[in-house]
């Protein structure tokens, strides 16, 4: 796949992944391209949107980068 979705963050026993904007909170997805992330969408754009907005936001950031 050109692009993978990440949607859980790491175990807390592991260091966050240093290229993400902020230590990860639940629910958040980041979406990375050839290994660099390219998109992020955290808690706050999240929480209070319905599925569909979200999918949306993920649909067109598939679109742009992948």
């Amino acid at each position: 796949l050109p692009c993978s979705p990440v949607s859980a963050p790491p175990p807390p026993n592991q260091r966050p992944h240093p290229f993400l904007p902020d230590p990860p909170s639940s629910p958040a997805v980041a979406l990375f391209k050839e290994g660099k992330l390219v998109h992020f969408l955290e808690r706050h754009p999240i929480e209070g949107r319905s599925a569909d907005m979200i999918a949306e936001n993920l649909m067109m950031a598939y679109d742009e980068f992948c």
